[in-house]
């Protein structure tokens, strides 16, 4: 506020005598509804009148403060719906996937997979579906065990054409080895039910769309053999890489995973690599 203390001894500031010719304006407090306090009330008034536009501004703020509290607690309940929903997905899942693999699909009821996953059929139905939809979704279980994502996202950037058949072959590896009981039970029975069969071809169809568009980056590094197709160069590393030539040499042969892992990226990079390439050398 402006008052006589800022002025020079002896000086009088002039503006004071025009603003004591005007009308005095009113003080204005803002609070949730604007209280307008006249400066001609006395200080007792404007007081009372301040200290109720307080009043009035503090209530706001409590009630916007209750309103976010509301609304982040409905967010971590949802947030936690959500968790708890997809763990017991999971926990289907991972029940039906054991059950098929030890009694087959055809014996196996939705009733004894709820039982198992200590949920009510219903729960199935609401959250998978039928039972052929449950043994379907296991393919999505089967890539996320596998770790496909992170290994399939490194392909785009990956500029060594052997680290890029290593990711292929790794894929394989990490599936047949952490799923291999319902990889088996799906194959084995996939000429006999149908809905295993669809389970199956879902299941091939991945591969081979993956292994196509890694090829695809092999390409685009000039890093495949210049007297070799590229859809040639696909086939060869899919089929390498299918999951019942990994359990021939695995379950049939005897071969260690590891063992087998390393040879197929050897054998891939004779097969489809420049000589240049074949090393791990750009």
């Amino acid at each position: 506020m402006w008052s006589y203390a800022n002025c020079p001894a002896g000086r009088a500031d002039p503006s004071l005598d025009s603003l004591s010719m005007r009308a005095p304006r009113p003080t204005m407090i803002r609070g949730w509804r604007s209280q307008v306090i006249p400066s001609g009330h006395s200080a007792t008034t404007n007081k009372a009148l301040a200290v109720t536009a307080i009043v009035s501004l503090s209530g706001m703020l409590a009630i916007g403060k209750s309103r976010l509290a509301a609304t982040m607690a409905g967010v971590k309940s949802e947030s936690r719906r959500a968790r708890q929903a997809a763990q017991t997905r999971r926990d289907i899942l991972n029940a039906a996937r054991r059950l098929f693999a030890e009694k087959g699909y055809a014996a196996t009821s939705v009733a004894e997979v709820a039982a198992a996953a200590g949920a009510s059929v219903q729960t199935i139905y609401d959250s998978v579906g039928s039972k052929a939809q449950l043994v379907s979704a296991l393919n999505d279980l089967i890539d996320e065990e596998g770790g496909v994502a992170p290994l399939a996202g490194r392909i785009p950037s990956e500029t060594d054409p052997r680290a890029l058949l290593e990711i292929a072959v790794s894929i394989t590896h990490n599936i047949c080895k952490r799923c291999g009981d319902i990889i088996g039970a799906v194959y084995g029975a996939a000429n006999v039910e149908p809905a295993l069969a669809v389970v199956r071809d879902e299941s091939r169809r991945r591969h081979r769309e993956g292994i196509a568009w890694l090829t695809g980056r092999l390409a685009e590094l000039g890093a495949v053999r210049r007297d070799l197709e590229h859809e040639r160069a696909a086939e060869m590393i899919a089929a390498l890489t299918d999951p019942q030539v990994v359990r021939t040499f695995v379950i049939d042969y005897g071969w260690d995973w590891d063992d087998w892992h390393d040879w197929t990226v050897d054998a891939l990079a004779q097969l489809v690599l420049p000589d240049v390439s074949r090393t791990g050398r750009p």
